[in-house]
């Protein structure tokens, strides 16, 4: 049941927008599977009497909807138009029109009161993320050759037990990244420049797990947060941590390190560029 249903419209450059709203209701927690190709992604928190409500605007194929529940778990299934989507084979896109592929925006709004699993993939896009209060038990990321902003502006309720963020050609940036409460973090980059902001509330010890190609990746910690970072490099891969010290053979420890109190256990493989590890906010 799919709830308030509007009609599709006609938007502006003979694009069509489709609009969906799934109310909630007696639903106990929601597993998202969301397949965008190409064209403008953004994901905001919703209403709280709101499951789902969804502004698709598109210029080709329709997307679809699929919504199901069983025993309580609810089930929503997005998925777009060919274009710019990844082949499963080679990762490579197929991008038909560019002209087209402008005028694809989806908005997606998610309920901050029922918890939340997501598995998303995404091509040739722009996302624009923000999953700030959003009640999120795991998570799984795929881009494409893409630009995303991923923000976690508020803390999540419940931990998150797994966050996986796989790039590839592409640009990644995600602000206030300790609000998403993970247990883990496991992070393969490709070709790309990668920004992570590590700000935020860090309540116990949490994995990380970095493995760059030819990229630029570097990891901004605020000055409060203990680390301690095993960068396992290659000859030609550069590597910077600042303030701390080098315990072993490319095995680093920040200055306010305590095994006693909660740290970033971080481990990275590097390939050619750089690995980056500042202080800042």
């Amino acid at each position: 049941m799919l709830g308030l249903t509007s009609p599709q419209v006609k938007a502006r450059d003979n694009a069509t927008v489709l609009k969906r709203n799934i109310r909630l209701t007696d639903q106990k927690r929601l597993e998202v599977s969301l397949s965008f190709g190409a064209g403008t992604l953004y994901i905001k928190p919703g209403k709280k009497d709101e499951l789902f409500r969804a502004n698709l605007t598109f210029t080709r194929n329709e997307p679809t909807i699929d919504y199901s529940v069983a025993e309580g778990v609810a089930y929503l299934e997005i998925n777009g138009a060919e274009e710019g989507k990844k082949d499963n084979e080679d990762k490579t896109f197929n991008i038909s029109n560019f002209g087209d592929i402008k005028r694809n925006q989806w908005e997606l709004y998610f309920s901050p009161d029922i918890p939340i699993k997501f598995k998303i993939e995404t091509g040739a896009s722009k996302n624009v993320l923000d999953f700030g209060g959003l009640r999120i038990s795991k998570m799984e990321v795929s881009t494409g050759a893409s630009e995303t902003n991923i923000d976690f502006s508020k803390p999540n309720p419940i931990e998150m037990r797994r966050f996986t963020l796989e790039a590839g050609v592409s640009k990644v940036i995600i602000e206030q990244m300790l609000n998403a409460n993970f247990h883990s973090f496991k992070f393969e980059g490709g070709v790309g420049s990668y920004k992570f902001y590590l700000s935020g509330p860090l309540k116990k010890t949490t994995n990380m797990n970095f493995e760059a190609g030819v990229s630029s990746t570097k990891l901004i910690v605020d000055p409060g947060i203990a680390f301690r970072a095993e960068v396992d490099r290659s000859f030609m891969s550069s590597v910077r941590v600042e303030e701390a010290v080098e315990e072993d053979d490319d095995i680093y420890v920040s200055d306010n390190f305590s095994i006693n109190k909660p740290y970033l256990d971080i481990y990275a493989e590097t390939g050619i560029g750089s690995f980056k590890i500042v202080r800042g906010r």
